[in-house]
């Protein structure tokens, strides 16, 4: 059986992933869990079987990553606060300089959260 299509980006296929229920597509990296219906993301943290779907607000993208409450918990208050921080000055700055600093600043902080999860779940941090 040929792999299906992936619905965001129409060009790769989706490969069946570690994590349950997930496929991942091969050339946009998103996934989904339900080809039929709703697209779902799975936690970021390998094993961990939680999924999300759309939400108001916040519909599922590419490249969107996410962990679920029961491993957010185990991240630290201080990387938390520093993202939201970052995300609170982003949504309030115009210059694009500043705003391409300020996004690689949160792309760091997310990375740093999601390595904090995942060594909490693999029992390292």
């Amino acid at each position: 059986m040929k792999a299906p299509a992936c619905p965001f980006c129409s060009k790769g296929r989706l490969r069946p992933t570690p994590w349950y229920r997930t496929l991942s597509c091969d050339a946009c990296r998103v996934g989904t869990a339900d080809l039929h219906g709703p697209a779902f993301i799975g936690c970021c943290v390998p094993f961990c079987r939680a999924a999300r779907g759309d939400r108001k607000g916040d519909p599922l993208s590419a490249h969107m990553e996410w962990i679920c409450s029961r491993h957010w918990q185990s991240v630290s208050k201080r990387l938390k606060r520093r993202r939201s921080k970052l995300r609170r000055l982003l949504a309030r700055t115009n210059d694009p300089a500043r705003r391409l600093r300020i996004n690689e600043a949160d792309n760091r902080a997310w990375a740093a959260c999601k390595r904090e999860a995942i060594e909490a779940a693999g029992g390292i941090g």
